[in-house]
């Protein structure tokens, strides 16, 4: 599991919370890390470390586009809004591990099953298509776990996720009856680079 070492500041405002702390990594030293909540549920991490740097954004997973699946999480690579094509290699913040720019999704990853293996398992693709290295795959995965371990051990994530869950179905049924959605539109702001 991930501790954090030390809370840098905290910001809020009524549709995010943006934390900034250092995230320890085994094997190598810790990485700045930069973490906006938002009021739907997506969490992302900015982060900036040795020979890293980049962001994550995780969402709940959803069954049906109605309910979000307690044990799954969406992690995509770079920084992402709801309508983002996850195969962009354009959007903002791709990791840059080893100066290997990555990108991709997770669609459905059990964060549970993932901390508990010996070894990630995920070998991720850069820009291009072109295969990563066995070292810059290695050390990004250790990067994913101590973020993974990170969002797990937050405790407003179970909140979330069923806050999530209930206004999603609220909006599909809206939508279904009245042809507009009532979700309230959040305010998008971007962060200092860390």
């Amino acid at each position: 599991m991930t501790t954090t070492v030390r809370t840098i500041t905290t910001a809020t405002t009524l549709d995010h919370v943006t934390v900034c702390r250092q995230l320890p990594i085994p094997g190598r030293r810790p990485i700045g890390l930069r973490e906006r909540t938002s009021a739907d549920g997506t969490v992302t991490y900015r982060f900036t470390g040795p020979r890293a740097i980049g962001a994550l954004t995780i969402t709940p997973t959803y069954a049906d586009d109605l309910e979000a699946v307690p044990t799954r999480i969406r992690l995509r690579l770079g920084i992402h809004g709801p309508a983002t094509d996850y195969r962009s290699e354009t959007h903002d913040e791709l990791p840059t591990i080893n100066t290997v720019t990555l990108h991709g999704e997770i669609p459905a990853l059990d964060p549970g099953e993932y901390l508990t293996r010996a070894r990630p398992g995920l070998h991720f693709a850069r820009t291009g298509r072109r295969e990563v290295s066995d070292r810059t795959n290695d050390y990004f995965c250790r990067i994913l776990t101590a973020i993974i371990g990170s969002y797990v051990a937050r405790p407003q994530t179970e909140h979330e996720r069923r806050t999530t869950a209930i206004r999603h179905a609220a909006a599909a049924y809206t939508i279904s009856t009245t042809g507009t959605s009532s979700l309230p539109a959040t305010r998008s702001t971007r962060c200092a680079p860390s």
